[in-house]
């Protein structure tokens, strides 16, 4: 990092929510440091705001005007082939389910779901495809990251989500 000071450039050491308005403050003032957030790594508990999503017109220039949600964060599985539990120390925190929701609502057309659990958790699914449902929420699918056997170890999974992907 020391490479890099002076240039604009800084480095969140932990989850970028517990220091975002200092390095906005920073930037602002010209007194933008190398890094922030040392010792802190992540919070406890998920209570993010919802997304508030760039304008239209920000996104045409996207080829996929899409955003990503992020339900939770972490797993607490060590899978040889995943770093994912050795960057969160196989802590997992889920964000509330309204939360999401108005994240859902708040994207546009396109969403990408980045949650290392999302169909791992079979009931908090079952759930928030419910929650989507009564509010009439469906988008359109770009990405979400699961399992690939999840199609056949849970097939009432994929047919809860169905009516919340657009075609």
């Amino acid at each position: 990092t020391t490479s890099l000071q002076g240039r604009g450039v800084s480095f969140a050491m932990c989850e970028a929510e517990l220091v975002w308005e200092a390095i906005l403050d920073d930037a602002v003032t010209g007194d933008l440091q190398p890094t922030y957030g040392k010792g802190q790594r992540w919070k406890a508990a998920l209570d993010s705001p919802v997304l508030v999503p760039p304008s239209a017109r920000d996104l045409r220039r996207h080829v996929v005007p899409m955003l990503g949600i992020y339900p939770a964060r972490g797993c607490p599985y060590r899978c040889n082939f995943c770093s994912v539990w050795q960057l969160y120390d196989r802590s997992f925190r889920e964000r509330s389910i309204g939360a999401v929701v108005d994240d859902f609502a708040s994207v546009g057309e396109h969403v990408f779901v980045a949650d290392d659990l999302f169909w791992n958790h079979p009931q908090r699914s079952l759930e928030l495809a419910e929650a989507l449902k009564k509010r009439g929420i469906r988008k359109r699918w770009v990405l979400v990251q699961t399992r690939t056997d999840v199609a056949c170890r849970r097939p009432d999974l994929l047919e809860a989500w169905r009516p919340i992907a657009k075609d």
